[in-house]
């Protein structure tokens, strides 16, 4: 039940006073331990509150793929707020229109004096503002924002930063998808949901028991990612892959065995890139998700061409993940509900019926 679920930073905080010395986050510029990133989240959330951040604020959280971003994320919780994921390779205009969208109080970025074009002008090349072609330059952050930069500072958390008691119904990150009419629009989750869907993972037998070395492959800006670095919060130790090597199936290959991954997540049309090293990757749990399996590849796993997989099915709105299917034997399938999830099938009437469309509860 909902009332059992313990918060994802208190089994954080069990974690850090169990095994302080563990690995907590292996990124491309730094390795942190438990006990250090204890105390990154404090000083962040230290600057975050003299910003103004708390509980209920939305925080945008715009940085690249550097041990930087997880602590910025948990320090964001730990105020009770929520972040807005920012993936700073999308356009300007982009990031200034999903800040404003979301109402972000503020921005914690590398990239300050972020610029896009003019946001006043309807046709950014209208003779008036300078002639064909003229496009001004304008602060891409929207007015009123608060804009926060890492600093290599530690500020201790007592007693600026009292512990901020949450709740499960707290929106614990908005995140944008595309939308089914190609506009973006912003999904808003729970902390209860974050909550249930880590332990959901575990109660399925999807997360082993003992901590892992688990991969960061997807955008900070995509939920799979959430699924990815929330395992820091259950004591695995979570690696984060670079654009670099997000991009090149041979490095990513060389990189999963020398940093002895145990799980990664891909999208199918990822894994079509890294298949043909597949014999490399013996020891790990692939996560498949985003996109339906094609039958060719799903008779490949199920056979054992390839590392033990699963199939992971879910719209952002339900937290990530709705449901889970071992890929083993016959045909594809998205497996069954999660703990805490239930799913029909109805038809056009909302009866249960052997074909229709999926109803997730």
């Amino acid at each position: 039940a909902a009332g059992e679920l313990v918060d994802v930073l208190e089994r954080l905080r069990r974690v850090v006073a169990a095994h302080p010395d563990r690995l907590a986050v292996v990124a491309p510029d730094e390795e942190l331990s438990f006990a250090e990133l204890e105390e990154r989240v404090a000083g962040v959330a230290a600057r975050l509150w003299r910003a103004g951040v708390r509980r209920g604020s939305r925080v945008g959280v715009c940085l690249p793929r550097s041990a930087e971003l997880p602590v910025a994320l948990l320090a964001v919780w730990h105020l009770g707020a929520a972040f807005v994921a920012l993936d700073p390779s999308y356009p300007p205009r982009r990031l200034h229109d999903v800040a404003a969208d979301a109402g972000a109080d503020v921005v914690y970025t590398t990239r300050p004096d972020l610029t896009c074009p003019d946001l006043t002008c309807p046709d950014l090349t209208c003779p008036e503002r300078g002639g064909p072609g003229f496009v001004r330059e304008g602060r891409g952050w929207p007015a009123g924002v608060a804009v926060v930069t890492p600093s290599p500072e530690v500020v201790p958390t007592a007693p600026q930063v009292p512990r901020v008691a949450v709740c499960g119904l707290d929106v614990a990150y908005v995140l944008y998808t595309s939308g089914s009419t190609g506009r973006p629009k912003g999904v808003a989750i729970s902390r209860g949901g974050v909550n249930m869907l880590l332990a959901g993972l575990e109660r399925a037998g999807v997360f082993p028991a003992e901590p892992g070395r688990v991969g960061w492959n997807a955008s900070v800006a995509f939920d799979a990612s959430v699924q990815q670095w929330i395992r820091i919060c259950r004591g695995d130790t979570v690696v984060l892959l670079s654009d670099e090597l997000r991009a090149d199936p041979v490095a990513l290959a060389a990189f999963v065995r020398d940093q002895e991954l145990t799980a990664l997540d891909v999208t199918p049309s990822h894994w079509a890139a890294l298949r043909a090293l597949r014999g490399s990757y013996r020891s790990l749990l692939l996560m498949m998700g985003g996109e339906p399996v094609p039958a060719g590849m799903w008779r490949e796993l199920a056979e054992g061409d390839g590392p033990p997989a699963v199939n992971l099915y879910g719209p952002s709105e339900c937290t990530v993940d709705a449901t889970v299917g071992r890929i083993e034997g016959g045909a594809s399938h998205i497996g069954r509900p999660l703990p805490g999830v239930r799913a029909y099938v109805l038809d056009e009437r909302l009866r249960p019926a052997e074909e229709g469309e999926l109803f997730l509860a």
